[in-house]
């Protein structure tokens, strides 16, 4: 069985850019135990888990950012074999129904403030395209309430084995509206786990 794991990794992982290198492996390897976790505890007979990482990896010219190096250098690392479970790591650049352009802009600067931009819509456009995959469960890891009714509208049409969780920092039902998405008869589950 697989899953697929969007994670919106500067929501999840909110490191500057001019932080030391070593800090992005770390945190790579906490959010593939995290994945892997979830997956031992919540979903059994999982194999193979693509993790798809979102952020701010391009600028308005499309340059790199410093962090997307980082990221490049050091995501081969968590591929592998754990405990069973095959680790497939990506950055996602491009949407998945169009993998043969990079997006260029998904972090904008203007002024001194820096912000993501088009990750939240991407991470949304690649889970309605991969729904009729055959992917076995759909992970969403971000603590942004802006992917709530994608992941709501994925489950409730029975997509990815009727299996969507989202993961992220706050506890389940703490969420603005998680009473509305909890009890909306979908096959979504809302989980806290994300340090």
């Amino acid at each position: 069985m697989q899953a697929l794991a969007l994670i919106d990794y500067d929501n999840v992982v909110p490191i500057e850019d001019k932080r030391p290198a070593a800090e992005f492996e770390h945190s790579l390897y906490q959010i593939k135990d995290k994945v892997l976790e979830y997956l031992r505890l919540h979903i059994s007979q999982i194999s193979e888990v693509e993790m798809r990482f979102y952020g701010g990896w391009r600028d308005e010219q499309g340059n790199l950012t410093l962090k997307a190096n980082h990221l490049t250098f050091y995501l081969p690392a968590i591929r592998g074999l754990y405990n069973g479970v095959r680790v497939k790591p990506s950055m996602a650049m491009q949407l998945a129904s169009f993998p043969s352009r990079e997006l260029n802009g998904t972090l904008r600067v203007n002024g001194k403030k820096r912000g993501q931009k088009m990750v939240d819509t991407m991470m949304t456009a690649d889970a309605f395209h991969l729904a009729d995959s055959p992917y076995n469960a759909l992970l969403v890891l971000s603590d942004d309430d802006d992917l709530l009714p994608a992941a709501v509208t994925v489950s409730s049409r029975g997509c990815f084995n009727r299996a969507v969780h989202v993961l992220r920092k706050r506890a389940s039902g703490t969420g603005l509206n998680d009473d509305i998405y909890l009890s909306s008869g979908s096959y979504l589950s809302v989980h806290g786990i994300i340090v």
